[in-house]
């Protein structure tokens, strides 16, 4: 069990910020020295003097060796994720790295058509083939509801060679599908289950929510931390978990 009251970005950022030097790097403000005074007021000077760039005592985000992979770390055991990576840009970088992770150009995968607009990006970085399935409609409501079971079950029979599966749960106004169920249908076919979880990242710290995506058995998963949780905009998470996804592939290598 690791100590989850360590914060190492932030005592590290701290240090740094407090760091008597001359900063000879961006941001221009130089630590708040060029900073707006109406800004500087209203936000307060250690906010700018903590805005830093990739220092080598701040780690790089890209190959973590230090602070950042100790804080993913903490976060993979958080989550219960056998891995975390820290994302930027919103989980739309974590989509496409999901599916660049598991699908070659030509590949098929399955996609609900209430997926997030990031997925068509991803869909067209790789050159993955979208195989369709609408979910439930609620037509009382208007609202798209989950994907049935028995929908990727007919489709996966339909598809043999379909990669991966992609799941959106929760949607954006918060309906859950049976990921569970939908694991046991996704590995039996021997191919990984991508859950955008963009909105539930909270669903593994409270007994009444919905149980994570990850627990009921998704392989990775993306969580908007900055939605629901309370990370800075935008610092979304991918998680993962087993051997159906390439851990370093499934890492974004940009932003």
């Amino acid at each position: 069990m690791l100590d989850q009251s360590q914060m190492p970005i932030v005592s590290a950022l701290k240090q740094s910020a407090e760091r008597s030097h001359a900063p000879f790097y961006a941001p221009g403000h130089k630590q708040g020295q060029g900073a707006s005074n109406l800004l500087k007021a209203w936000l307060g000077e250690a906010l700018f003097r903590a805005d830093l760039p990739e220092l080598p005592e701040l780690d790089n985000l890209f190959a973590p060796g230090g602070i950042i992979r100790e804080a993913q770390a903490l976060a993979a055991e958080a989550f219960g994720a056998d891995y975390t990576h820290f994302l930027v840009n919103g989980s739309t970088c974590g989509l496409e790295a999901a599916i660049l992770a598991t699908c070659n150009p030509g590949d098929k995968i399955l996609v609900p058509r209430n997926a997030h607009r990031s997925v068509i990006a991803g869909l067209i970085l790789a050159g993955a083939m979208p195989v369709f399935v609408s979910p439930q409609y609620e037509p009382t409501l208007g609202l798209a509801l989950g994907l049935e079971v028995e929908a990727i079950t007919r489709t996966l029979t339909r598809h043999p060679d379909i990669r991966a599966v992609l799941l959106v749960s929760p949607t954006y106004h918060g309906i859950c599908s049976d990921v569970a169920a939908i694991a046991q249908v996704v590995h039996a076919h021997g191919i990984p289950l991508l859950v955008d979880e963009a909105h539930g990242p909270h669903f593994g710290f409270h007994p009444d929510l919905p149980t994570s995506a990850l627990a009921q058995g998704a392989d990775l998963v993306v969580q908007s931390t900055h939605k629901v949780l309370s990370a800075f905009s935008q610092a979304p998470c991918s998680t993962g978990g087993g051997i159906r996804v390439d851990r370093d592939a499934s890492r974004p290598l940009c932003n």
